[in-house]
């Protein structure tokens, strides 16, 4: 779960955007990501559900640094437990 939480944060990072660190939330809306399929019915629905790429034209994404002290970035985290997830 932490890589989860340092993998998702680290990107939304990038995007400059606000992230999630609170366990019980992410793990309620872990819940709600729909499981494999290989219904192509199903994969429709859920590609067709997908924003359009033109509503998400204003996001970019940006470089940033490694700054291992910067608890608000993921950095650290992230090379922690990606670690931890190797092992």
């Amino acid at each position: 779960m932490e890589f989860i939480i340092a993998a998702a944060n680290l990107h939304v990072f990038n995007y400059g955007l606000t992230g999630e660190t609170n366990r019980e939330y992410v793990k309620k809306e872990n819940e709600t990501v729909p499981q494999a399929s290989t219904d192509e019915n199903e994969l429709q629905e859920i590609v067709s559900s997908l924003p359009s790429s033109s509503s998400l034209a204003g996001y970019r994404l940006n470089p940033v640094e490694f700054e291992k002290d910067d608890d608000t970035n993921f950095h650290f985290e992230f090379i922690i437990f990606e670690d931890d997830f190797e092992e």
